[in-house]
């Protein structure tokens, strides 16, 4: 019987996420629970050990995407307000 440590759990959620966010994509909101697990490599228990609900999951999936979106976007915008700023200052007056 096989020890289930922290890190298997965390690469086994990781690997749900992915999975779900693939199959959502392809499928949409209309794809099975059965679907995110077989792409998974896991038994459909083990998706809801992980997630009570398909609702739980696609909220997941939602709050991930969301956040790698405004990751890659704010990256970016953050540089440009800073090179931005960065010329908007006035030179220091010289001696």
């Amino acid at each position: 019987m096989a020890i289930l440590t922290d890190q298997n759990h965390s690469d086994c959620r990781s690997r749900l996420i992915q999975a779900a966010t693939e199959v959502f994509i392809e499928e949409g909101y209309r794809a099975s629970i059965e679907q995110v697990a077989v792409r998974a490599n896991v038994a459909r228990q083990t998706l809801y050990n992980h997630f009570p609900s398909k609702a739980d999951l696609f909220a997941e999936v939602i709050k991930q995407v969301t956040a790698a979106l405004w990751l890659r976007w704010m990256a970016p915008l953050r540089a440009c307000v800073s090179a931005c700023s960065a010329s908007a200052l006035p030179s220091a007056p010289r001696r």
